[in-house]
């Protein structure tokens, strides 16, 4: 993330269910929601199931982590109506025999309920809650962090837009049978995006051909890949804006930029969209594993891809 967890100040319950929709990207709805805690009490990263999905489930994908690290603890949000209180309160406690609870809260029609167990503070009985409106939430805009109406709305920033598409296609059979790699045009590329200047038609055509030289690939994902907001957006606009078969390294560069921004629902949207498009695909496989057994993309950084120098990628001649 541009601004880690762990530099936020979440001192309060509000703080941290305010900060949630940062870390997911997007505001929850009928959600189970499990916020890793570590020694240091810093939030390390959340996990997402649907509200009615069993705890089981839960289960299984925490303990992954948990064998990682044994000494995290957790934070259990329900999202939904008032009725599902009791499916959140048998979910945290099916999750406590496995890893520590430390609290237990439910998110419904504009306010906050306390369920842990003893705990008699004034949420016990629900008090107003809009996490728009917290501290963590002016702080995550601040650092580059959208909280996007829902899930949806999320993974659709993955989807393809057909009218796009249908207009890069038809540019790309515009093309020379060969388009080669030049530093020039793909730093410009870059340089323009940066300034979050939109590519041209023209210009995301030229690129995705580029795309297909493994060298090229390499040197982008390298070098134009990080937790920069403006990265995430380029791959993004390409993925949605390409041809299907032309989707597969776009996609991925945009899962590993979502990756690194702590954006699991995102990356892992990303890269099945790159698996759709190249089913043999390997990096896009190795995200959702790690997104499913909740391994964080740092733990990843300095191996995959090997640590970047430049600003940009130094393309092949």
């Amino acid at each position: 993330m541009p601004d880690t967890p762990a530099s936020f100040s979440l001192r309060t319950p509000s703080d941290v269910l305010g900060m949630i929709p940062y870390l997911l990207g997007f505001h929850p709805e009928d959600s189970l929601v499990v916020v890793i805690i570590g020694t240091d009490r810093q939030l390390r990263g959340t996990m997402r199931l649907d509200l009615a999905a069993p705890p089981s489930v839960a289960v299984k994908r925490l303990k992954p982590v948990a064998d990682r690290h044994p000494e995290m603890s957790l934070v259990v949000v329900g999202y939904g109506p008032l009725t599902a209180t009791g499916l959140t309160r048998t979910a945290a406690e099916v999750i406590a025999q496995t890893v520590p609870v430390l609290g237990v809260h439910f998110v419904s029609v504009g306010y906050r309920f306390c369920l842990t167990p003893g705990c008699g503070c004034p949420a016990a009985g629900g008090v107003l809650f809009d996490a728009r409106e917290t501290a963590v939430a002016a702080q995550s805009t601040v650092a580059g962090l959208v909280a996007l109406p829902s899930r949806d709305a999320l993974i659709a920033l993955a989807a393809p837009d057909p009218a796009a598409q249908a207009a890069v296609a038809a540019t790309i059979r515009t093309l020379p049978p060969e388009v080669r790699p030049s530093k020039a045009a793909l730093r410009d590329m870059l340089d323009q995006a940066a300034l979050d200047v939109r590519l041209s038609d023209e210009q995301v055509a030229q690129l995705v051909v580029m795309l297909r030289d493994q060298r090229v690939r390499e040197a982008v994902w390298l070098a134009a890949t990080s937790d920069r907001v403006w990265q995430r957006d380029l791959w993004l606009d390409i993925t949605r804006r390409v041809p299907d078969d032309h989707a597969a390294a776009p996609a991925f560069l945009a899962a590993w930029c979502a990756w690194l921004r702590g954006e699991d629902p995102l990356a892992h949207a990303a890269a099945r969209r790159a698996l759709a498009s190249d089913p043999d695909a390997q990096m896009p496989k190795v995200i959702i594993a790690s997104i499913q057994t909740g391994m964080p993309a740092r733990d990843l950084i300095g191996v995959w891809p090997p640590a970047a120098t430049g600003t940009h990628p130094a393309v092949p001649a």
